[in-house]
């Protein structure tokens, strides 16, 4: 296909294929013409005119800001249909989630609301998307999101905020949406902010309320694409260490090693916040030393190795109990968390902090609820409830994965369903939320 030409542009290098369709790179195949690339998709044999019809109406019904543009409508040279559309980077929402530990909430604020925008919008011409989800976000030059990937859009003849409400299709694309949201947000620490998103479509201006929830916690921030603040921490252990950060390949070859040392530097500090809050100021002296110790062995001792047989030491207190080394859970999530709850359940019986390090994700919502429970138990106090206790077995279902994250439904004896949100990070899955 490298020499064809398709409504003037030349395609030149395949992007991505389905079923359905094949997308290209192109550019103007005459020499004065516009010098941007575009992306012509070029329909399969297999695909209906009904469908392809379907698509240019939901994409002329959604044009607008942050929706990606419909250029012009043409035909290959074996009579195929095909569209030609705005080009933008290779890189999607989902991509991003999969490879960021940690958003900041002025971060979700720039994906999440040119997008809820859009979707209302889009809703209000009486079209939906289909398939909102991660993968179908990519991002312009300038780091925006961009809506995309409109093969199952259609067009409704719903006109009015009731006739949207009576049609599931509309409620199906909010959901969507919701979802992506949470996914978004629980990397920002701020799940919550999606559990009462989009009652109905009738909501006056749902995407202004939710905006304005988003923005009371930060302002719009750009967008973090290369990682950096995910390689902060990693980088300073580096410097330390005598490692040279600005070397690509000894980044990311050392990573692991520096990374676990970073993790725990930070585990220590919050293990300590969560301690020294408690604490009388006339035991400060006397703890100061006990405690400068009890850092130095958590940052610079890393975790022995799962064949190495430790030697033989005193019993240690509940408030210094060490987790197995690397816990290690099933690449399956749903088997993954029966494993992690279970984990979990031994660190509230050992009275543990850093048994945690293996269940939660650092600086989740989950290691702080869970931080805050234990440390109740060294001091005495009773169980509350607020916090969710597995010590039965549950049965596990995938409800929905988006990108990197996952969340996982609970059945739950005598009890309420739940659900637990969960990410995969180098050493595995681990705990962000639990959804109640």
């Amino acid at each position: 296909m490298g020499s064809d030409i398709v409504g003037g542009y030349r395609l030149t290098r395949l992007l991505a294929e389905g079923r359905r369709a094949e997308v290209y790179l192109a550019h103007c195949a005459e020499p004065s013409g516009e010098a941007e690339p575009v992306a012509v998709k070029l329909y399969r044999s297999v695909a209906e005119l009904a469908e392809i019809q379907a698509e240019m109406d939901v994409l002329a019904a959604a044009a607008g800001p942050h929706v990606v543009r419909l250029i012009d409508v043409a035909s290959a040279p074996d009579r195929r249909p095909a569209l030609i559309m705005e080009r933008h980077g290779p890189r999607t929402l989902g991509e991003l989630l999969a490879s960021r530990t940690r958003l900041e909430i002025g971060e979700a604020a720039t994906i999440l609301v040119p997008l809820a925008r859009a979707v209302e919008r889009m809703h209000g011409t009486g079209a939906v998307h289909g398939r909102i989800s991660p993968e179908s976000v990519l991002f312009s030059a300038d780091g925006a999101p961009v809506l995309a990937r409109f093969g199952r859009g259609q067009v409704t003849d719903a006109s009015t905020p009731a006739e949207r409400d009576a049609n599931p299709l509309f409620a199906a694309d909010l959901e969507s949406y919701r979802r992506l949201a949470e996914a978004v947000l629980a990397l920002a620490d701020a799940h919550e902010l999606a559990t009462t998103l989009m009652p109905s479509t009738s909501s006056e201006s749902w995407a202004d309320l939710f905006s304005a929830r988003l923005f009371e916690r930060d302002r719009p921030r750009a967008v973090d694409f290369e990682g950096a603040e995910d390689r902060q921490s990693f980088a300073i252990v580096s410097h330390a260490s005598g490692q040279n950060p600005g070397r690509r390949r000894d980044i990311h070859t050392d990573r692991r090693p520096a990374a676990g040392a970073a993790d725990r530097w930070a585990r220590a500090l919050r293990v300590t916040r969560t301690m020294a809050a408690t604490v009388r100021p006339r035991f400060w002296i006397v703890g100061a030393a006990a405690l400068a110790t009890l850092l130095i062995a958590v940052i610079a001792v890393p975790p022995p190795a799962t064949d190495a047989v430790p030697p033989a030491s005193p019993r240690a207190s509940p408030s210094t109990t060490l987790p197995p080394s690397g816990v290690v859970v099933s690449d399956d999530p749903v088997e993954a968390v029966g494993e992690l709850l279970l984990e979990r359940e031994k660190c509230f019986e050992q009275a543990s902090l850093l048994c945690l390090d293996g269940v939660d994700h650092l600086g989740s919502a989950a290691m702080e609820a869970d931080s805050r429970a234990i440390q109740m138990l060294h001091d005495g106090a009773d169980d509350d409830g607020t916090v969710p206790r597995f010590r039965h077995p549950v049965q596990a279902e995938l409800r929905e994965q988006l990108g990197g994250s996952v969340v996982v439904s609970l059945t739950l004896a005598e009890k309420q369903p739940a659900s637990v949100l969960m990410i995969r990070t180098e050493a595995g899955w681990r705990i962000r939320a639990f959804l109640l």
